[in-house]
C-alpha cells in the first residue's frame, strides 16, 4: 500500500513517505503478534501492553467509569494549556509521560523513556526532516 506508493516517487519525494510506510509496517507487525499467544507475542506484550478488548473475554472493550473518562479529559486540558506555555514538543513529552504513567499504570521511567522518544520524534519530523516551525511557547518566547 503506502509503502509501495512510495518506492513509485521521485527520489527526493520518497524518503520521508517510504520512512513513515516502513514504520507502519513494523509497528503494526510487532501490534499484531502481541495479539497471538506465542512466545513472542507473551515478551513483546511485557514491552507493547495491549489494553481494551484484549482484557476480556468477550472481546468487547468497556468504557471506563465516568471518573476515568473525566480524569482523561483533564489530562487533554492539561495537554492544551502545556502546549500554549512550553511548546509542542516538550507539551507533548511531559503528555505521553504523565499519561502513561497515570492513566496507563505504566512504570515511571518506561513512561518518560517513551514521552521522550515520541517527542524527539516529532521534533525530528517536524522541524528537521520537513523544516516547519512548531509553537514554542509563551515561556519560550513564542507570539500568542
Amino acid at each position: 500500500g503506502y509503502t509501495g506508493m512510495a518506492l513509485g516517487f521521485p527520489d527526493g519525494a520518497r524518503s520521508l513517505p517510504l520512512l513513515v510506510g516502513t514504520i507502519l509496517v513494523i509497528l503494526t507487525t510487532i501490534d499484531v503478534l502481541c495479539l497471538t499467544e506465542t512466545g513472542l507475542g507473551r515478551s513483546l506484550r511485557i514491552l507493547n501492553p495491549v489494553g481494551g478488548a484484549a482484557d476480556r473475554a468477550d472481546g468487547e472493550a468497556k468504557p471506563g467509569t465516568f471518573a476515568q473518562q473525566l480524569r482523561a479529559w483533564a489530562f487533554v486540558a492539561a495537554l492544551v494549556v502545556l502546549i500554549i506555555l512550553i511548546g509542542l514538543v516538550a507539551a507533548t513529552a511531559v503528555y505521553v509521560a504523565a499519561s502513561l504513567h497515570f492513566l496507563g499504570r505504566r512504570r515511571l521511567v518506561t513512561s518518560v523513556v517513551v514521552g521522550l522518544l515520541t517527542a524527539l520524534s516529532c521534533y525530528g519530523l517536524f522541524e528537521l526532516s520537513l523544516q516547519i516551525d512548531l509553537y514554542r511557547g509563551l515561556l519560550f518566547g513564542a507570539e500568542w
